[in-house]
Formats: structure tokens, C-alpha cells, sequence
């Protein structure tokens, strides 16, 4: 059975929050920022802006969850880390 992690708006209403940045989770934020930062090739300013969705797909990876979103940052993020599993279900 697959586990889906919905984008931060339903995240507030979750009495066991998801989002829970262990050791592991923590390393592979900073690896998806890194890469992303590489990768993309966004500045310090606009790359900071995207620490929460950094912070859900690293929770997403760690919980090998697949992340539920209409938010294309995580387009560019399933783009280079493998791992990362995602959907947009509002382009099924």
C-alpha cells in the first residue's frame, strides 16, 4: 500500500503531524537543497524561500511517502533526486 504526504495545506489539520525532521531527514534536506540549488541555479534569497518544501520532500523520502502536490517545485525535485516520489493528481 502506498503512503501519500499532502502539500502543506492539510498539514495543520493532522493530529500526528508528518512532518518529523530526524537525523535522516535532516541530511537528506540538506542533500535536496544542495542539489537543487546545483541543479537549478537559484539564488541564496529564492532558494531559502523553498525550505519548507525542501523540508516536505526530505520527509517524503525518508518516510518513502510519495508527496502529493500541485506545486511544480516538486517537479524540479523529482527531476534530480531519484529517490523523491511524487504526484500531481490534478494532472491525472
Amino acid at each position: 500500500m502506498k503512503k501519500y504526504l499532502l502539500d502543506t495545506n492539510i498539514i495543520s489539520y493532522l493530529d500526528d503531524p508528518l512532518i518529523n525532521l530526524s537525523a535522516e531527514s535532516a541530511q537528506i534536506f540538506g542533500n535536496v537543497k544542495s542539489m537543487y540549488k546545483e541543479n537549478i541555479g537559484i539564488g541564496r534569497k529564492e532558494l531559502d524561500r523553498h525550505n519548507i518544501d525542501f523540508i516536505l520532500a526530505a520527509s517524503a523520502i525518508t518516510k518513502k511517502a510519495v508527496m502529493v502536490s500541485n506545486d511544480s517545485i516538486f517537479e524540479k525535485i523529482k527531476g534530480i533526486y531519484p529517490d523523491f516520489q511524487f504526484e500531481n493528481w490534478t494532472q491525472l
